[in-house]
């Protein structure tokens, strides 16, 4: 199974916040797998069209496609390239925020559930984890009437993954690290409390990496430079593995 990487943090608008351009190549060094860099670049628009092709290539040759990014911005393109190749796809997210603050094309991190749902109908998005929200994106989920699963006990957040994985035929997920909580993720840019334990969110990708609709993953908002005691890089090693031990899918029709 071939990764992609794509070391691109401009998506953060704050400079302090950045840091997760360092993720592909130091969690990479860790995985078993072939890696493919996609070339970034200041103009957005090449960076993203880039970053579809390379995930639409991915989706013809094996499939599916793995990512390591970069911040969250990388997402949409590749959800688009999955979306022109497979229908029916249900986009399950991870993430300590809702992402949904701005509205600009290009977009950065903290709009992709803009952009996202502009894509797929509201049916078939779920975000899981949510704990912090500004007014104004509190106010898109409630106007947009998007899902979310809040950070609880783990058997419930896990049957209500279930349940929402089964819908689609199809399944891409995006896992932004902040969804787990500081304790065991500082290294992110926006390191957030009471957010998913380590052996949760592991318990989590082993059973999303297992579901055979499983058409993408992206890892991202990894921030080497924020990490204490290598803590978040070697999580993110466990939680990627998941996706990397599981037989590939086949094709989908």
């Amino acid at each position: 199974m071939k990764v992609l990487l794509i070391p691109f943090d401009q998506g953060i608008m704050d400079p302090d916040r950045r840091g997760a351009k360092e993720a592909p190549k130091i969690l990479s060094k860790e995985l078993e797998a072939e890696f493919k860099n996609v070339q970034v670049s200041e103009d957005l628009n090449i960076l993203h069209k880039n970053i579809y092709e390379a995930a639409k290539i991915q989706l013809e040759q094996q499939g599916k496609v793995l990512t390591i990014g970069g911040d969250h911005s990388i997402t949409p393109s590749i959800v688009k390239a999955a979306k022109e190749k497979y229908e029916d796809v249900g986009y399950l997210c991870f993430d300590a925020h809702p992402d949904c603050q701005d509205d600009f094309l290009p977009g950065g991190h903290d709009d992709i559930t803009i952009a996202i749902s502009k894509m797929l109908p509201k049916e078939n998005i779920l975000l899981v984890g949510v704990r912090k929200f500004t007014d104004r994106e509190r106010s898109f989920i409630n106007n947009k009437d998007i899902k979310i699963v809040k950070v609880g006990d783990l058997n419930s957040i896990s049957g209500k993954v279930q349940d929402f994985c089964n819908k689609f035929k199809h399944l891409y997920v995006s896992l932004d690290i902040d969804v787990v909580d500081l304790k065991y993720a500082p290294g992110t840019g926006w390191p957030e409390k009471r957010g998913v334990s380590r052996e949760e969110i592991i318990a989590l990708s082993k059973q999303i990496a297992k579901q055979q609709n499983l058409v993408g993953f992206d890892l991202v908002e990894v921030s080497p430079p924020f990490d204490k005691e290598n803590k978040t890089v070697q999580l993110s090693i466990s939680i990627f593995k998941q996706f990397l031990l599981q037989p590939d899918n086949e094709n989908f029709i």
